[in-house]
């Protein structure tokens, strides 16, 4: 898993030097209220409701902790709420306490990866943090 996420990491910085921007130019911002948005985020939390019940059925909390780093690279909310569900009913609360701080740091140092990487970030920096001599 760590090899496939450093390879993503890779293609983004490789991609990003190839397509270097102006970073004088305006960010397109879209409006967060849309339907659409809210509908990809429902089905998101649908998946994730769905699949913290059936790892936790095969893999017992070895399996909410592995989808809890899995969603961490995505999204902190949606397993979030999914876990803090679960554990209102048959999932214990220190289980789903560190599911949600391990969805939390990982979205965090996918997040601290990516964001030398994104387009107006203000710096000079031509890879990612850990690539620095």
């Amino acid at each position: 898993m760590c090899g496939g996420l450093l390879d993503g990491v890779f293609w983004l910085w490789y991609r990003h030097r190839k397509e270097a921007k102006d970073p004088s130019q305006p960010i397109e911002v879209k409006n967060p209220l849309q339907l659409g948005i809210a509908l990809q985020f429902s089905a998101l939390l649908a998946a994730i409701l769905l699949l913290s019940e059936a790892m936790k059925t095969w893999s017992g909390n070895d399996g909410v902790y592995m989808l809890s780093v899995i969603s961490g690279l995505m999204d902190v909310d949606a397993i979030t709420l999914s876990l803090s569900r679960s554990a209102k009913y048959d999932l214990g609360a220190e289980v789903a306490a560190r599911g949600i701080v391990l969805a939390a740091a990982t979205n965090t140092l996918v997040k601290g990866i990516f964001s030398p990487l994104s387009p107006g970030s203000g710096t000079t920096s031509d890879c990612p943090c850990f690539c620095r001599p």
